[in-house]
């Protein structure tokens, strides 16, 4: 059994991906709650063959990295940005915006033609920005633009409208773009704004 310490909920839940490459191990496995303690919940994996695996919880949300071997269990948190630049994840709800989102080279930065080297990225929701709460608080992700123009590290992004800001220190920005993200192609759009 796993077991885990979550929020008190009716319903958790989780599911199990190989790591290796991300193929769903398990149906959805609901929790079992503990009577002498109201968060903490067990789940039968014994069905689960060793090896090494990504754990979605989906009721509350969450996620980390399982490693079975025999009856032992190691979890481990994972920062996941660290995987996109070799293996995109494959959440179906998310969508990958890099530097060819909507076509080639669509959101690379330039300044008169060249491409800055080195220049900030940053996602905040286009309703926050909007609203004036911009920085670093705010901020959904961040990355950084290589100099042939693709980004150190891409993004999954819920579709949805969201603002880009590029800058680098002394040398180029900040320079507002909104973007909607979609799985339409149709819809997806880059419009410049006022800074």
């Amino acid at each position: 059994m796993l077991e885990l310490t979550l929020p008190p909920n009716k319903t958790p839940a989780i599911v199990l991906y190989t790591r290796a490459d991300g193929t769903a191990a398990t149906a959805s496995i609901t929790g079992t709650e503990s009577v002498s303690r109201p968060t903490l919940y067990s789940f039968d994996i014994s069905s689960v063959d060793d090896g090494d695996y990504v754990v979605d919880v989906t009721n509350p949300y969450g996620r980390f990295v399982l490693r079975i071997d025999g009856t032992d269990y190691l979890i481990a948190d994972e920062f996941w940005q660290l995987d996109y630049t070799s293996d995109f994840a494959k959440d179906p709800n998310k969508i990958l915006v890099n530097q060819d989102y909507g076509g080639t080279q669509n959101l690379t930065y330039t300044v008169n033609g060249s491409i800055v080297a080195d220049a900030s990225i940053e996602v905040f929701s286009y309703a926050s920005y909007t609203a004036g709460l911009i920085n670093g608080n705010y901020r959904i992700a961040e990355s950084r633009q290589k100099l042939d123009g693709s980004w150190a590290v891409p993004f999954y992004l819920d579709p949805g409208i969201y603002v880009l800001r590029y800058y680098k220190e002394d040398e180029a920005g900040p320079d507002i773009y909104r973007l909607t993200v979609s799985f339409t192609n149709s819809e997806i759009a880059v419009v410049k704004l006022s800074v």
